[in-house]
Order: C-alpha cells, then structure tokens, then sequence
C-alpha cells in the first residue's frame, strides 16, 4: 500500500531532508550546550572524534545502502514513509527516545552534550547533504538517459 504516493526516486531527498532536518535540530542541542559550558581544549577534539565514528562508520554507509535499496524499487511511485526501512525506523525512535530521556534525566553533564551531540548532529547534516546531492545526480542521470 502507498500511503502518501511519491515518484520512487524523489525518496533519495525525503531521506536527504529528514536527515538535514534531524542534523540540524541535534547540532543546536549541542551548540548551546557548548555555549554555556566552560572551554575546554578536549571538547572540541571529543568533537571531532565523534563526528569522524559517526560520519564515516555509519552514516556514510547507511546513505549508500539506502540509495541502493530506494534504487532497487521496481515502482514509479511509492510510498513517502518507504524512505526508511524497518530497521531504520526502530533504530530512529530508539536513539529519539534515549536521547530525550538521557536530557531530561539531569544525568548526564551538559558538557556531554556539547561534544556528542554537537559531532551527532554535524555527521547527520552531513549525511543529509550526501543523500540530496545523490538525488541531484540520480535526476541528472535519468534526464540524461532520456
């Protein structure tokens, strides 16, 4: 069933905007977490280590698994939420619901959130951009084949 019915390859930038979307929402947590905690050189180095693990040990790897699959539709049109798979959509609700219970909690220091969700944030953002540029090359391929 295709609930709210899209051209299949126009998946490629729902995801890419979900993910920008998202990235985008998580690197303001973390900017403001920056803001108020005092400077330390080892936060913006934690920074960085974290984007790196996330950027190119996941998120990379899941825009191109999720190209593939979102490629491999045999429909002209499918349906809007297909943008994810299963397994997305539950490791999704997952990291929301812990995140959101780890801030609420008081927990956790904010100077957690500084580095972690300022790097979370920046390697999803990035892995939003490599999904609409993948669908800007898709479209460019297709207009050309024709």
């Amino acid at each position: 069933m295709n609930v709210l019915p899209i051209t299949t390859n126009k998946l490629l930038i729902v995801a890419g905007l979900f993910w920008v979307i998202a990235g985008v929402s998580i690197l303001q947590i973390g900017v403001k977490a920056y803001i108020v905690e005092p400077f330390a050189l080892w936060i913006p180095l934690a920074t960085a280590v974290i984007f790196s693990m996330f950027y190119f040990m996941i998120f990379r790897k899941m825009v191109i698994r999720n190209e593939h699959r979102i490629i491999s539709f045999n429909e002209t049109k499918t349906g809007l939420l297909r943008f994810l798979d299963k397994k997305g959509y539950i490791i999704m609700i997952f990291m929301m619901t812990l995140g959101v219970s780890l801030r609420l909690s008081g927990i956790i220091p904010g100077w957690f959130f500084a580095f972690f969700y300022t790097g979370l944030g920046a390697a999803l953002l990035l892995a939003g951009i490599n999904s609409i540029t993948k669908y800007t090359k898709q479209s460019k391929l297709a207009a050309n084949e024709k």
